[in-house]
């Protein structure tokens, strides 16, 4: 994780926060059809 986070230039809070909306999206992919990305995980800056 320590280097893909530093390959691409992002946080390792970003890089959980998109894994975790992934994730949800796989699992609940009704609930999840009308969420951005953008809406769930606001990275800290």
């Amino acid at each position: 994780m320590r280097y893909h986070t530093t390959a691409n230039r992002t946080t390792a809070a970003i890089y959980i926060g998109e894994l975790v909306y992934d994730d949800l999206k796989k699992r609940y992919p009704e609930l999840m059809k009308n969420i951005p990305k953008s809406e769930i995980f606001i990275p800290a800056k």
